[in-house]
């Protein structure tokens, strides 16, 4: 058999050296989760926490009794926070409701059967018929999850191998050796105007979206999964200035409307987003969207059971009930932020 010519030898020892050298640094920094996470820098960043998150809890159900399940939001919700089970957080960035029922089944069908749930409620959910978003390939299959190796050997986790090397996450969030999730300091700072709650106040907002009522079938199909266990849904908190845009818009009439029908679904429902002391307070929030680790320490004591100091209780409410005490506590705590913006401006003059 004749040798192969040199230059043949030469292209195959460059692709050979190519993918070693691949497959080495996704091994270090793991983007995906498969073994310890980044051994390089020891933060490793959620490119694709659909794939990655169930590659952690996968091999691990026998640890734990509980799941979480929701959207970026919900994803700060540690699962070290909870004291009477040992939960895994599954939430992921812009997840939806869809998804949490194809993540629910297919890990039902692996004998993963948690005693415990808690499921973050997000607008977004009210306001499109396209709740299943992107669910990994495995998952609608009900297939064993990609081999490492056939994942760690492509272009994306190339690309995410050196980006989490370099530190480059889309968020401020992160998540540090032990995978529990972090906010990066400093890295954005939320502002809003007091004066934008002013009723004459004019802002450019995107038009109404219009209420979809499908969402229920797919919070009422979790509970049908999880038939057996202790399920809790819960609201994660928004900004005073978010929930002024929802009545801006003429939204505010859906997205309580798509609350109050998941509350009406049989289990506890805490709404975290009625305006509060904390809601009005800027410095807990980076974005009025994403609130900081401490707060979410103690959403995990009041779903345990404490009393509820900056949520309400919806489940057992009337929907006009509901609504009004909501309507009050935005009125009250709008009049505190624009009663504390004139102090302050006359103070300036």
């Amino acid at each position: 058999m004749r040798a192969l010519p040199s230059y043949l030898r030469r292209i195959g020892l460059v692709l050979f050296a190519g993918l070693s050298v691949t497959l080495l640094l996704c091994i270090l920094v793991d983007p995906l989760w498969y073994h310890q996470g980044n051994r390089l820098t020891g933060r490793n960043i959620g490119f694709n926490e659909r794939v990655a998150k169930l590659n952690r809890l996968l091999p691990r159900t026998q640890d734990f009794d509980c799941v979480i399940l929701g959207s970026s939001r919900t994803t700060l919700l540690n699962g070290e926070y909870f004291q009477k089970s040992r939960c895994f957080n599954l939430a992921v960035s812009l997840g939806m409701v869809g998804e949490f029922v194809a993540f629910a089944e297919y890990l039902q069908k692996r004998g993963f059967r948690p005693t415990t749930v808690y499921v973050g409620v997000d607008a977004f959910n009210f306001f499109t018929a396209n709740v299943a978003a992107t669910i990994p390939d495995h998952v609608r299959r009900h297939a064993d999850p990609p081999h490492w190796l056939r994942s760690y050997l492509t272009l994306d986790a190339l690309q995410f191998s050196v980006r989490g090397l370099l530190g480059k996450s889309p968020t401020p969030r992160y998540y540090t050796a032990d995978f529990s999730v972090a906010i990066e300091a400093g890295r954005r700072v939320y502002r809003p105007n007091p004066a934008d709650l002013l009723p004459s106040a004019k802002r450019r907002l995107p038009p109404a979206r219009t209420f979809q009522r499908e969402h229920v079938q797919h919070y009422r199909r979790l509970l049908d999964i999880y038939a057996d266990s202790d399920l809790t849904f819960y609201v994660p908190p928004i900004s005073l200035w978010r929930v002024h845009d929802f009545y801006q818009r003429g939204e505010i009439e859906g997205y309580l409307q798509g609350i109050h029908a998941v509350a009406q679904l049989g289990r506890p429902l805490l709404d975290f987003s009625v305006p509060s002391a904390l809601t009005v307070d800027p410095q807990r929030t980076y974005d009025g969207s994403h609130y900081d680790l401490s707060v979410n320490q103690d959403i995990a004591r009041m779903l345990e059971g404490e009393s509820c100091r900056t949520c309400l209780r919806v489940d057992g409410m009337a929907q006009a009930d509901y609504r009004r005490a909501f309507a009050f506590a935005f009125e009250q705590r709008r009049t505190q932020v624009l009663a504390e913006h004139q102090l302050a401006t006359r103070a300036r003059q």
